[in-house]
């Protein structure tokens, strides 16, 4: 019988954000330089690209995401990644057909609401 094991990969860069500062309920972008790298305390810089996603929603609010930048800050909602209030969620986005995600947009429902956001990210592959 044959073991395979999927081979298991982590990010370079392990970093946080809060957006508690941010009162908007429009789509808001983000890149790598918006988070905080865990284990220096610094900002990432701008060119790596997300490997893995996880959002939680503490919230009263439904909350989205989707893993490109926004096209305007009124975009729909329609068919894009939400959080329900209280609820998490993870996406594992290395080796996307797309590529690199070197953008993300996160639409709050309310204005006091504080989405959070760990993320790993890898220097981007040409």
């Amino acid at each position: 019988m044959n073991n395979l094991q999927y081979q298991i990969q982590t990010g370079e860069f392990i970093a946080c954000l809060d957006t508690a500062d941010n009162a908007s309920t429009d789509w808001t972008d983000l890149n790598s330089s918006d988070f905080i790298d865990s284990t220096s305390g610094s900002s990432l810089s701008a060119d790596l690209a997300f490997i893995d996603i996880s959002v939680y929603n503490p919230g009263a609010s439904t909350a989205y995401f989707k893993l490109r930048a926004k096209t305007t800050s009124s975009d729909s909602t329609d068919n894009e990644i939400f959080v329900l209030p209280g609820g998490a969620i993870a996406l594992q986005c290395a080796g996307l057909k797309a590529g690199g995600i070197a953008t993300i947009s996160y639409k709050k429902g309310g204005s006091s609401d504080n989405l959070q956001f760990i993320c790993a990210f890898n220097r981007r592959t040409i």
